[in-house]
């Protein structure tokens, strides 16, 4: 009974301090949630995007700093992550601005300045075409079928003098022509040839166009023939003849690519030493007189022409 009596009242002292240790730890359980409330209360900040980042001091950073307890400082590394992406951030931006900076643009020549209009006047010329020359000598009758004599004019020429708009050349000038005509049983028929000096005064209105006056010397070939239908033989006449061509014209230069092209006319009147002819055969002592010819006559001239 004794025994009994200190087991019940060791077994109440243990019931008593079991039950004062649960009732202190359930109080410590009751202070802590303030504190539990106070953190859970703080608003989560979110993390700032690469957009809002700033530069400072060289580098890229973010506006606000993350608080100790916000969830990127909960494990310390927060911080090192905000500026490794940050040094990203800073890279890519770099790389980014190297592959969209457009190239430099390459120096431009200078422009060639431009060709004096003194030396655009001045040059050498080439030039051919058609002449037809309007003879109007009775003489002229028995070796052509018409007045018209056609010739082929060729010419080259040098400027020599440049003064403002005026310009002077001189140069050579050859034209050849030849006609035929049937009367009654006998054929005859002229051949011309006309070398000469070229001299040409020129006032150009515009690089691309001038008026000009040209006299131009020559030489007058004249040969003369005739078939001789009964002598079974050719009677012929050679003459050498004095004469002088004098005209105005225009040109006009309608290309230019590197050389100029012209497109020349002149209308003029030819003077030239008239000739008697007296065919004959090469061993017939008597000639067969015609009447005497005047190789003379206004001229139109159409060609084109070449200068460098």
């Amino acid at each position: 009974m004794q025994y009994s009596s200190y087991i019940a009242a060791v077994s109440s002292l243990a019931f008593a301090l079991v039950s004062l240790q649960a009732s202190m730890a359930h109080g410590s359980m009751q202070a802590d949630p303030p504190a539990a409330t106070e953190a859970a209360a703080k608003p989560h900040r979110p993390v700032q995007s690469d957009a809002a980042a700033e530069p400072l001091d060289g580098g890229w950073a973010s506006n606000e700093t993350s608080e100790p307890g916000s969830p990127g400082n909960q494990d310390g590394s927060g911080g090192d992550a905000g500026g490794d992406a940050a040094d990203e951030t800073e890279s890519d931006r770099a790389d980014g601005s190297q592959q969209t900076q457009p190239d430099p643009p390459k120096p431009r020549k200078p422009p060639k300045p431009p060709v004096p209009f003194e030396r655009q006047i001045s040059f050498w010329q080439i030039g051919a075409g058609g002449k037809a020359r309007w003879i109007t000598s009775p003489g002229f009758d028995p070796f052509s079928v018409s007045d018209c004599v056609g010739d082929f004019s060729a010419r080259a020429s040098r400027t020599l003098m440049v003064s403002g708009s005026l310009t002077f050349a001189a140069g050579a000038s050859f034209e050849y022509g030849e006609e035929s005509a049937q009367a009654r049983d006998a054929t005859a028929g002229i051949e011309i040839m006309r070398p000469g000096l070229h001299l040409e005064a020129r006032y150009h209105l515009h690089e691309t166009f001038y008026a000009s006056l040209s006299l131009a010397p020559r030489l007058v070939y004249a040969k003369t023939w005739m078939d001789d239908d009964s002598a079974n033989d050719q009677l012929k006449q050679k003459h050498w003849l004095v004469g002088v061509d004098a005209s105005v014209g225009v040109a006009w230069r309608f290309a230019y690519p590197g050389v100029g092209f012209w497109l020349t006319s002149e209308f003029g009147y030819g003077l030239v030493q008239s000739a008697d002819i007296e065919l004959k055969t090469s061993g017939s002592p008597n000639p067969q007189k015609l009447r005497s010819v005047n190789l003379g006559g206004p001229f139109l001239l159409v060609g084109l022409a070449l200068t460098l």
